[in-house]
């Protein structure tokens, strides 16, 4: 973390997406090279692998972190901030194609256990 602020830490995170796909044809100088199956197997190993690192997710509720651009998600608590795996749409393709990644994000102040 660059900075102990709390209002630095108010909704910053990173997400590094590993996955992609669309259902239309893939926009020239984009990748589109996995199916939905394969993008479905690419989710499903990252969360073996979140698991076996981190444990069982946190279940659902209105502590835990979820991403507004996630239709499906697994978070997990790690000290100060959330881990979250996260399926949606691509906010930066205005939704023609769905990213899968991992979040980082700090949890909100007064929030921390």
């Amino acid at each position: 973390m660059a900075c102990d602020h709390p209002e630095c830490r108010a909704d910053c995170s990173i997400e590094l997406p590993f996955a992609y796909v669309t259902e239309g044809e893939t926009p020239e100088g984009q990748h589109g090279d996995a199916g939905p199956d394969e993008y479905d197997a690419a989710y499903e190993q990252m969360a073996g692998r979140l698991r076996a690192r981190l444990g069982e997710p946190e279940p659902p509720g209105p502590e835990v972190h979820v991403s507004e651009f996630a239709s499906r998600s697994a978070v997990w608590s790690r000290g100060g901030a959330w881990v979250a795996l996260l399926d949606g749409d691509d906010p930066f393709s205005y939704g023609s194609w769905r990213r899968a990644g991992v979040e980082v994000r700090p949890r909100a102040v007064g929030r921390e256990t």
